[in-house]
């Protein structure tokens, strides 16, 4: 395997905290609001970069203007769909009651606001409706499932985050492409929404653009910013591979564990295979992910290690409120990393000429390996740098890969 480096526009937000800090102060108030009334600062399960930071700063701000926030979690069934996991996944984000200086009200209860026209049931979470105001943190991205004007963002942490919860055992059927937007629509109409923390990230994962967005403005907002999301997105310069080979998936990389804008919208939704990537393996599942597989349905192998860490009972919940069973199928389980790569490779007429490229996850890919079939389609790439020494794949002695040199 050859090592590859990209070069992606690196432009990033200096101080993510001051930025959020500064546009508070020019944030033109709402009438009503006074001092000493709640403020819900609704916060998900996404590895975001430099979360931490931008949720302190939102706290800070609220408090300034006299106001009282707490946190509550918007990540719908993520964490088992129970309030200990939330807070679980929350604290292992670096966002806890410790942390943050607030309270942490995480409860799974929803209470039902109405119906759009298509008959579409619109919870939200009781515990955010108990305060005076609500402020969502969101990332603006292009989805794993949605292929709209607005797809990962402030609207949809409103409705998914904060109002797809599952409790008690039941489980609310929604229809994400179709009903996102009506949805959106109506709870703008109707929640007291005091301001949405928009971010955006570059392909080094770190924060290009941070915004203070008044609720009116949420649709058209996530729709300007998702195009440069897209601009800025990392992806991997191969058309066509025998074998993708990704260290680890998981929840905390991309909510399908591995992101279909990298490996292939065809994988879930059918049509035409691009990028045409025959088998993927996953080796790995982070421990961000808690158990959480969803998305390993469409990989094709997994690794021993990575089946002894699916917590299926979470996988299950998740896969079932978001309605996509197949994401929680489990791929054909076959042993060590080595033995999985030597019967993958072994299935192909000529393993010699392989098209083989390995990378970290799919969120990592300025750096990654491939093999010598793949170098002269990359050297053809523009801002693409191959390096001439060849390296060979490493295992412990259990048959583990070892990380790349």
């Amino acid at each position: 395997m050859y090592r590859v480096t990209q070069r992606f526009d690196a432009a990033a937000v200096a101080d993510p905290g001051a930025e959020v800090r500064r546009a508070f102060t020019a944030l033109e108030l709402p009438a009503g609001l006074q001092p000493g009334m709640r403020v819900a600062v609704c916060v998900g399960s996404r590895g975001i970069a430099s979360l931490p930071e931008l949720v302190a700063a939102t706290v800070a701000s609220l408090r300034g203007l006299g106001l009282k926030p707490f946190i509550v979690p918007a990540m719908g069934s993520h964490g088992q769909a129970c309030a200990e996991g939330q807070t679980a996944l929350l604290k292992s984000l670096g966002v806890s009651e410790d942390s943050m200086g607030v309270p942490v009200a995480a409860d799974m209860a929803v209470e039902e606001l109405g119906r759009t026209e298509s008959g579409a049931r619109i919870l939200f979470s009781r515990e955010a409706l108990k305060a005076d105001w609500i402020v969502p943190v969101a990332r603006i991205k292009p989805h794993t499932i949605l292929s709209a004007a607005v797809q990962s963002g402030l609207c949809k942490m409103l409705v998914i985050g904060c109002g797809k919860h599952a409790g008690a055992q039941e489980y609310h059927k929604f229809d994400i492409c179709s009903q996102l937007l009506p949805a959106a629509h109506f709870l703008l109409q109707r929640l007291p929404i005091l301001a949405g923390v928009a971010v955006v990230e570059n392909a080094a994962d770190r924060l290009c653009e941070v915004r203070l967005v008044r609720p009116e403005r949420f649709i058209e907002t996530d729709t300007e910013l998702l195009l440069l999301a897209a601009s800025r997105m990392a992806r991997l310069p191969l058309d066509a591979l025998d074998l993708l080979i990704i260290d680890k998936i998981g929840k905390d990389i991309c909510g399908s564990g591995a992101d279909l804008n990298i490996t292939g919208k065809w994988r879930r939704d059918g049509g035409p295979r691009v990028p045409d990537y025959q088998w993927i393996a996953a080796l790995d599942l982070t421990d961000a992910s808690h158990g959480n597989a969803l998305g390993m349905g469409s990989i094709d192998l997994i690794s021993e290690r990575f089946r002894r860490k699916i917590d299926y009972k979470a996988t299950t919940i998740n896969a079932v409120t978001c309605g996509q069973l197949r994401s929680g199928r489990t791929p054909i389980c076959l042993g060590t990393d080595r033995q999985l790569l030597e019967t993958v490779l072994n299935l192909l007429p000529d393993p010699t000429q392989a098209r083989v490229a390995r990378i970290r996850t799919t969120r990592d890919l300025d750096c990654f390996w491939a093999s010598a079939a793949c170098l002269a389609e990359l050297r053809a790439r523009p801002g693409v740098r191959v390096d001439g020494e060849a390296l060979e794949l490493r295992f412990t002695d259990r048959g583990d890969l070892l990380p790349p040199a």
